[in-house]
């Protein structure tokens, strides 16, 4: 797998937290290192913010036309990209990423909701990466 589509509606955020969450995702060693691509919604604030994203990134402002994000995921679809929607204002761990990006490679039929779980023989170690779709 050479990278995924990385898929977040920021509209309900404070324009700057959402600048903010944008920078973080698009700086390097962030999210731009294994993303392919990007389609990110933000507030209308946020627009001008947002200019310094890797080129095969999409920032939209809202308001998001209906039918939207079914067609941001269908494309990654066709272009047999795992989708990771991130549904909350995060900035996920490389780690995490890491093993996602394992799991997909070892099984592309994943979809909906996945839980990865390490296996650790001295415990119940669990990484936990809910939200994450295919």
């Amino acid at each position: 797998m050479t990278g995924f589509e990385l898929v977040a509606d920021l509209t309900s955020l404070r324009g700057e937290l959402a600048a903010r969450l944008v920078a973080q995702w698009s700086a390097v060693g962030g999210l731009s290192d294994l993303a392919a691509t990007a389609t990110i919604a933000i507030p209308p604030a946020a627009l001008e913010a947002c200019t310094s994203v890797p080129a095969s990134w999409r920032i939209v402002a809202a308001p998001i036309a209906s039918g939207f994000w079914d067609a941001v995921l269908s494309e990654a679809g066709r272009q047999d990209r795992a989708a990771m929607v991130l549904m909350a204002p995060v900035v996920p761990g490389a780690e995490a990423l890491g093993v996602l990006l394992d799991l997909l490679d070892l099984d592309h039929r994943l979809a909906g909701e996945l839980r990865a779980h390490r296996a650790d023989p001295l415990g119940d170690d669990a990484l936990d990466l809910a939200g994450v779709s295919r």
